[in-house]
């Protein structure tokens, strides 16, 4: 649903707070779930990106239903124009990763993948914002499994923060993996990945994209931000029994075709079981175990 794992801790956040008007920043794939989910609750929603966001995500965003506005600079900048907004407006501001709420969705992956493959050994994650890492580090507490962190290397703010031994602010940068871009750790994921992941690791754009162009080869059609951990994986090179999260297919082609049709299910011309989220939707709050609601 919205093309990356990202409707995960955007549903169990609007849920959960009762949001009647939305304001969040976002590369492009947190807004393109917020907008399927806005859609469905006839909810306004503002989007703020970088100017450097990409066009097809932008595009994709407003053949959705939502409102963009650009900034200059960098996730900072954007970060603190999303804030301002929501107080001019009244509106929740909904995080891509820093916020409890979103964390806690987004664990139900690590969750998930633990329930189906309990045997697996190594759990690799793709690292931007740190919500997905954070929460699967949550999920994986007293499970015989290493969380290994895969950051793009031109913008390794989690590696750099843990050697440093506190959050480190990075300038913005550009990297083939668009949605991975931060600059410094979130407030909330940054003390659950230090205390609990195992290991990060760095990759480079010819790995990203490799690892992507692999995938591709297989039938699974990811953007390259969802193809880091296949390559942090393949860089590890170890022989275990791995599991590498695909988090995103969000490519060129399926935004758009996005933006052509709108999709049968916003339109009501396909089935609403097309559109809807599998499983139950009682929102999750941090200190709770996700296991505990799989569905």
């Amino acid at each position: 649903l919205g093309g990356s794992f990202k409707t995960r801790g955007a549903a169990n956040a609007v849920l959960a707070l009762g949001a009647r008007r939305i304001v969040t920043g976002s590369s492009g794939n947190h807004g393109i779930a917020l907008a399927r989910i806005a859609r469905r609750l006839r909810v306004p929603l503002v989007v703020v990106l970088t100017a450097a966001a990409s066009p097809a995500k932008v595009a994709a965003l407003h053949a959705l239903g939502a409102e963009t506005v650009l900034t200059e600079g960098g996730v900072e900048e954007r970060e603190a124009r999303a804030r301002a907004l929501a107080e001019e407006t009244g509106a929740v501001l909904i995080p891509s990763s820093d916020h409890p709420l979103v964390v806690a969705g987004q664990g139900t992956v690590g969750a998930e993948v633990l329930a189906e493959a309990p045997e697996t050994e190594a759990l690799y994650v793709p690292t931007g914002g740190g919500g997905l890492l954070a929460g699967t580090c949550l999920a994986a507490i007293g499970r015989p499994v290493r969380v290994v962190g895969v950051e793009p290397a031109l913008t390794p703010r989690y590696a750099r923060s843990l050697a440093a031994g506190r959050p480190v602010r990075l300038p913005p940068c550009t990297t083939v993996a668009d949605g991975l871009r931060g600059q410094s750790p979130g407030a909330v994921p940054y003390p659950i990945v230090r205390d609990h992941v195992d290991e990060l690791i760095v990759v480079g754009e010819e790995a990203i994209l490799a690892a992507a162009e692999q995938l591709r080869r297989l039938g699974v059609h990811a953007e390259p931000s969802g193809a880091v951990a296949l390559a942090g994986a393949l860089r590890a090179g170890r022989r275990e029994r791995a599991v590498a999260v695909v988090s995103g297919g969000n490519t060129p082609e399926r935004l758009a075709a996005l933006c052509r049709s709108r999709t049968g299910a916003e339109r009501g011309t396909a089935p609403e079981t097309a559109d809807r989220p599998h499983g139950h939707q009682t929102p999750l709050h941090s200190h709770q175990h996700p296991q505990e609601h799989t569905p």
